[in-house]
């Protein structure tokens, strides 16, 4: 039996408190209608499905009390809420530790999610000791149960040995499995593996068919891949034009800085700065070095280029960059 993380007990004692309402007089519509509102606030009159209604409408103090109870009732999907707001600091303090109690419980219940994210944690080794070995068997068992992206690190782990004995083919073949099913990083790895010949025969051509789906479905990293190809002629159709192919990576770059990713805007920038494929626009240039150098990637060139413009042109990408700063998803805290 899993030991209970620390603080886990006295939340689980909070909704011994809470007790079902009396029953009403069943001859009074007022004290029916009473007892009804009353009943739609029970927590034990509840789905547990209602704690991540709230917390997905932003009510995370409703959301973690709701866990709490479902919790201590044995709801394994409120377990790992619950280590997802303690990994969020949602409604709670920064708690990585009581997170992966929470993971470690709920995966002791069967939830599959927890299994992958606890399989994580125990990769990282950052808030809990690392154990590769458990890490694999959690891993397994999602793959098992069919989870698309444990099946894509169960994946990772043959190709890297760790966990498991080392096994290009089978981290090929599990890799192949999540792709084909739509998991966008199975579909990149996939790729590199073809361009490399890793575990499957070298097929430049298969590679960027897998970046070109990986691309398509948002992977940031597949996305600079195929522009890097297309620019240099491995991507796309033989016959296609040079012309086409700059603007079909233009549009992938773009694609991938919308999404954040600093290489992406760094090469943004670049052209920019240029003209190259897009129309010479130094303040677009000085944006996209901004965002690229905020999500840490250096360029003593762009820095040289942006700090040679106009007073007015950096105050101009500078005022743009401080109006597009949001607040950030609570999970990537």
């Amino acid at each position: 039996m899993s030991k209970m993380p620390a603080g886990i007990l006295a939340l689980f004692l909070v909704s011994a408190t809470i007790t079902p309402l009396s029953a009403q007089d069943a001859d009074a519509p007022a004290d029916q209608e009473t007892e009804a509102a009353e009943d739609a606030n029970d927590p034990f009159e509840l789905d547990p499905l209602v704690a991540f209604e709230a917390f997905f409408a932003g009510n995370y103090e409703r959301a973690f009390d709701l866990a709490v109870t479902f919790a201590g009732r044995g709801d394994a999907p409120s377990m790992r809420l619950l280590g997802q707001m303690y990994a969020a600091g949602l409604s709670v303090d920064l708690d990585q530790a009581e997170a992966a109690g929470w993971y470690r419980l709920a995966s002791d219940a069967s939830d599959i999610e927890a299994k992958v994210l606890l399989a994580t944690m125990l990769l990282d080794g950052a808030y809990i000791p690392r154990d590769e070995n458990e890490a694999a068997t959690l891993l397994r068992a999602a793959k098992d149960a069919g989870h698309l992206s444990g099946t894509q690190m169960l994946g990772m782990l043959y190709l890297e040995g760790r966990g498991v004995a080392r096994d290009l083919e089978t981290g090929a073949e599990l890799m192949r499995e999540a792709a084909e099913a739509g998991e966008t990083t199975a579909q990149y790895t996939l790729g590199i593996l073809y361009s490399e010949g890793a575990g499957v025969r070298l097929d430049t051509r298969e590679a960027y068919q897998w970046f070109d789906r990986a691309a398509r479905g948002g992977n940031t990293e597949a996305q600079i891949e195929l522009a890097l190809g297309l620019l240099r002629g491995d991507a796309g159709e033989p016959d296609l034009s040079e012309e086409r192919r700059i603007e079909d990576a233009i549009f992938w770059l773009r694609r991938a800085a919308e999404a954040g990713n600093p290489i992406a805007e760094n090469r943004l920038a670049h052209a920019y700065s240029q003209g190259f494929g897009v129309p010479l626009d130094p303040v677009e240039a000085a944006y996209y070095h901004g965002r690229a150098v905020a999500g840490g990637l250096a360029d003593a060139r762009l820095d040289t280029f942006v700090s040679g413009l106009p007073a007015e042109q950096r105050e101009e990408a500078q005022a743009r960059l401080a109006r597009e700063r949001g607040p950030a998803n609570p999970f990537d805290r």
